[in-house]
Parts: structure tokens; sequence; C-alpha cells
């Protein structure tokens, strides 16, 4: 990871983030946008997701619990 990026199994629940990444080493094709940001829900380490909700899309997305995003 470069920069302020950090996967997002370090970031906490509830925190907003922007400039996710969906796959690992993607950099960051969700939430791009300038003013546009997500929202991390919930990790779950057993099978190794986090979810997040957009700002712009109200949808919920599954992301690998390595992708990185920008806290």
């Amino acid at each position: 990871m470069v920069g302020k990026v950090l996967p997002l199994r370090s970031i906490l629940e509830g925190a907003v983030v922007c400039n996710v990444e969906h796959h690992v080493g993607d950099h960051g094709v969700s939430t791009r946008a300038s003013g546009d940001y997500a929202i991390v829900i919930s990790h779950n380490p057993d099978n190794g997701t986090s979810r997040t909700v957009g700002s712009n899309s109200h949808q919920e997305r599954r992301r690998l619990y390595l992708a990185g995003a920008v806290p």
C-alpha cells in the first residue's frame, strides 16, 4: 500500500472512506469522484470480506478484506 491507503481490515467500522478498491491492486475503482464517499459497515474475517455502502448509490457492496481505501 502506498501513501494514505490502508487495507479495509485496518479501518474502523463506521469510518468514511474514498477510493475504495474492489479487488486488491486495482487502484481504487470505486468512489473516486469529487465529494463521493463510502462508509465501512462491517468486517467478516471468517470469509475475508468487508461491507461498504456508497453515498450516491446507497447500495451495499462486499469487498475483499485486504482491499485498500483512503480513510
